[in-house]
């Protein structure tokens, strides 16, 4: 990393112990001390809302500020807390510190030192670093320490150089910017962290130039790593994530011809914008990355880590930072171009059921919907058996894609029973429940296997459902009869806490429980 220095003041002159932004010098033993207030991107001055008495040591009727220690005694010590007013007046954040001398700092050679809070600001490894104009942080207060104590006097502390030159302090401000040595052009990255389907990421680029000169080139957005085949970051920019993205797939003869979504032609492009950043400063570019359907399904994101690149183009220096996206899978409204709604298991419809139906998700973000939730276990034990079953169909869209890896499974989602209302009714037609917006995480929820339900509540299919809960305490309160849910007239004397489980527990068994005539 390498950052612009911004000297500030000049030595100065005449007898006395003179220190401030630009100057310390010592001709004797002298207490007078001249404060400058500095110019450029640091400025410094008195601090206005010092606790002391300021005009009993302050002179400011003249440049530099004049400042009179007479408190000073040999072997003694003063400190002036938060005397100085340090404010960064550039619109770039800095590292501040005093360039280290041997009689500056807080080891026992030292006669000054410069204090931020309890520690010396003195040394670049003990710089602090300011906001720029407008940040909350662009300002600090600093103190002063002028001590003798492990001296005989200052001249002895103090000896003048032998070029008879005044010692001289000075305040370093460098611009904090990742530039690699040797080169103008750095790049800094700020991400959207975490998002879910249907929301947007914002990618901030912010590009310094450590020229003296304004520079132009093109900072460009990409993927590390595409997982499906071509170039480019696949987006529909256009797309409305609050809403599904309309996609026809028909065929000629107009008839649906499908049962995947085709990824179509890659690319669509890089994301990218032509910037240009003025002498020694910084512009910040942002990109959008919504995330609809068509950007999951069909592109190159992922339910997980995204790495994305951003290149900043500026004549022949080009430089490439990394940054990560997370989409974290959330409940949503399944993606149905055709309007159709078809279980890949059964092949029944999938919304019959209202209280019933759920929904798979792969890591690429395809998510397949089910008419209930007994063929989502079917899907979830034997996936590949499914995604192969389906490719040989061509009457409506299931969900599935070419190059969906079918055995990266996240999670399922599904109706939490406690959310049923009994009143109006658990058959296929009622409306028992609030739909998908309600649906749980099944990576954090409970199933109760209770192998009755397709006569207990008519659900889909004659094997049943297991029931969903997202608290452990409501699946035991289901299999001991008491949830509050539950319809006075069933039976739940078939199931004990022993058929609670997981995802996890899913096998062979339990899909042949509620899905028999459809596993392998």
């Amino acid at each position: 990393m390498d950052r612009r220095k911004f000297l500030l003041g000049s030595t100065a002159a005449g007898a006395g112990l003179l220190f401030g932004s630009g100057a310390f010098s010592a001709a004797g033993v002298g207490h007078d001390v001249s404060i400058e207030t500095g110019n450029g991107y640091l400025h410094v001055e008195p601090n206005p809302d010092y606790e002391g008495n300021a005009v009993s040591y302050v002179d400011d009727s003249d440049d530099p500020l004049e400042l009179t220690i007479d408190d000073l005694a040999e072997h003694g010590w003063v400190r002036f807390d938060d005397l100085l007013l340090l404010t960064n007046t550039g619109t770039q954040p800095v590292s501040v510190y005093v360039e280290d001398q041997d009689w500056l700092g807080d080891d026992t050679d030292a006669v000054l030192d410069y204090r931020l809070e309890d520690r010396s600001i003195v040394g670049e490894e003990n710089a602090v670093e300011l906001d720029g104009v407008g940040g909350e942080g662009n300002s600090v207060t600093i103190t002063i320490r002028a001590d003798a104590t492990d001296h005989d006097d200052l001249e002895h502390a103090l000896p003048e150089p032998e070029d008879g030159e005044d010692h001289t302090v000075m305040f370093v401000a460098e611009i904090v910017s990742n530039v690699a040595d040797g080169e103008s052009i750095g790049l800094d990255l700020e991400a959207t962290e975490t998002i879910t389907p249907r929301e947007i990421a914002e990618v901030t680029a912010t590009v310094y130039n450590r020229d003296n000169t304004p520079r132009s080139g093109i900072v460009a957005l990409d993927l590390e790593e595409h997982v499906h085949p071509g170039e480019g970051l696949d987006l529909d920019l256009e797309a409305d994530v609050g809403n599904v993205p309309e996609i026809d797939l028909t065929g000629e003869d107009g008839d649906v011809a499908y049962s995947y979504l085709d990824r179509g032609d890659y690319p669509q492009g890089l994301r990218s914008s032509e910037v240009t950043v003025d002498a020694v400063e910084r512009e910040t570019v942002s990109f959008e990355i919504p995330v609809a359907y068509r950007n999951l399904e069909i592109g190159d994101l992922q339910l997980d880590e995204n790495r994305l690149e951003i290149t900043a183009e500026f004549g022949e220096e080009t430089v490439t930072e990394e940054e990560t996206v997370i989409i974290e899978d959330s409940t949503t409204e399944w993606f149905q171009p055709d309007n159709g709604k078809q279980c890949p298991v059964c092949n029944m419809a999938t919304e019959m059921y209202n209280g019933w139906h759920a929904m798979v998700t792969h890591g690429d973000g395809s998510r397949i919907e089910f008419c209930s939730i007994g063929c989502a276990v079917a899907y979830w034990v034997y996936p590949v058996h499914f995604a192969e079953e389906v490719s040989d169909r061509s009457t409506t869209y299931y969900g599935i894609h070419p190059g969906t890896d079918s055995e990266d499974l996240v999670t399922m989602w599904a109706p939490d029973f406690t959310d049923m209302d009994p009143s109006d009714g658990l058959s296929w037609g009622d409306d028992p429940h609030p739909g998908y917006k309600r649906f749980i995480d099944m990576r954090e929820g409970y199933f109760v296997l209770d192998d009755e339900t397709a006569t207990k509540y008519w659900t889909p299919m004659g094997g049943g459902s297991p029931v969903c809960f997202a608290a452990y305490d409501d699946a035991l309160a289901y299999v001991d009869g008491s949830l509050e849910t539950l319809p006075d007239d069933v039976d739940v004397s078939n199931v004990t806490e022993d058929d609670i489980v997981t995802l996890d527990d899913f096998d062979h068994d339990i899909a042949t429980t509620y899905r028999g005539r459809f596993v392998p």
